[in-house]
């Protein structure tokens, strides 16, 4: 016995394939387009909130662990609602510089950022404090709600280094 398949009545033709093609290839690059827009006007984004913060920025480089307690740690753990977390930091940073949060508190803003070995930021989370520092004594703890995400936001393995900014 022998098998002899039979072309369908409805496939596309060599033209309406090529139109097929422009029209996808037209609909990818206005998407990358969007997306390279998007990624730049964050970037700008970022940029700009280190120009508003003017002198008042504190910024510094942590160690994500799951014990904030050991100098220069910090961890963010699920809250009760869907974006409300809570944040615990040392209060050195993973330099075992001092760092001052004076006057942080609710409706102040901390952005997480990852620390590549190249710039620019590829990653980065904002949140607003929603409750006062709660002292520790070396290390403190706050509620903050997540406001706005970019790039990849997985749960950074222990050990991974992170930038914080705090405005």
């Amino acid at each position: 016995m022998t098998f002899t398949p039979t072309p369908k009545d409805d496939l596309p033709s060599i033209p309406d394939l090529h139109e097929f093609g422009a029209r996808y290839n037209q609909w990818v690059a206005s998407y990358l387009h969007w997306q390279q827009e998007t990624n730049a006007g964050v970037m700008a984004s970022i940029a700009d909130l280190y120009a508003r913060a003017g002198g008042l920025i504190t910024s510094g480089s942590w160690i994500w662990a799951d014990d904030a307690a050991a100098i220069g740690t910090f961890h963010v753990a699920l809250g009760a609602g869907v974006n409300e977390r809570i944040v615990s930091l040392s209060r050195h940073d993973s330099t075992s510089a001092p760092i001052f949060l004076g006057g942080f508190g609710p409706g102040r803003y901390m952005v997480l950022m990852d620390d590549p070995a190249y710039p620019p930021v590829t990653a980065f989370r904002q949140y607003v404090c929603t409750s006062p520092l709660s002292d520790h004594g070396d290390w403190w703890q706050f509620n903050a709600v997540r406001v706005a995400t970019f790039g990849v936001q997985d749960i950074p393995a222990d050990g991974t280094i992170i930038k914080l900014l705090f405005g």
